[in-house]
């Protein structure tokens, strides 16, 4: 557990630079209800005020039926809407996923330049 603490804490000060964010894509596992290090890193996420999408991996592992178990399950205990099912064995979420993230790539380049280290221009 202090792993996963120290993680959450590199995790929280890379996040905390001051640099425009596209987005950030939180990823739990399917399979299980999101852990109280999830549920601490997403709120910590939303006070920060950073563009959240959460990705439930490992989608394939599950029934369709506990696949929509599993989404209502993160969306209420994280309390996020649009989660993406994903899995990398069949591909499913890919597309979405990535047309996520090139919105929010489109919308952070129409709103502020971008130098090549992330940063604003000086």
């Amino acid at each position: 557990m202090a792993v996963r603490r120290e993680l959450a804490q590199v995790i929280e000060t890379y996040l905390s630079a001051s640099r425009p964010r596209a987005l950030v894509v939180q990823i739990v596992d399917s399979r299980h209800a999101p852990s109280d290090l999830d549920l601490e890193m997403n709120t910590w996420m939303v006070t920060q005020g950073l563009p959240i999408r959460v990705v439930c991996s490992k989608i394939d592992k599950l029934s369709r039926r506990d696949q929509q178990a599993s989404i209502q399950r993160a969306q209420t205990m994280m309390s996020q809407q649009n989660i993406i099912p994903f899995s990398s064995e069949t591909g499913e979420g890919k597309r979405e996923l990535w047309q996520v993230i090139d919105n929010q790539l489109a919308s952070l380049k129409s709103r502020a330049p971008i130098t090549p280290t992330g940063g604003q221009p000086t």
